[in-house]
């Protein structure tokens, strides 16, 4: 399974993002909120948001800072050295 490293990287360069709903892309993107997401594999749902980004300079000035504010937040060097701390100590617990 994925991650996305270049979603995180076109969020804090303040970008839209349009990603299929797959692996983890879901936990980096928030359909509507920092970005669109299309089903896999459903081309029209991807240009129809590419289309509407493309039509809408607002919209694309919105969906980038919010998603620049999720980067930085929920995405830090100090959130994800906690969880990945998390993970390796739930996985050392008996």
């Amino acid at each position: 399974m994925g991650f996305g490293i270049v979603l995180l990287e076109a969020m804090l360069s303040s970008l839209p993002v349009v990603a299929t709903g797959v692996s983890a892309i879901p936990e980096i993107v928030v359909d509507g909120e920092t970005g669109f997401l299309a089903p896999a594999g459903d081309a029209v749902s991807v240009a129809d948001a590419l289309a509407k980004l493309l039509d809408d300079a607002g919209l694309r000035r919105a969906l980038g800072d919010a998603g620049l504010r999720r980067a930085r937040v929920e995405f830090s060097v100090e959130q994800m050295t906690e969880r990945t701390m998390r993970v390796y100590q739930d996985a050392l617990r008996p």
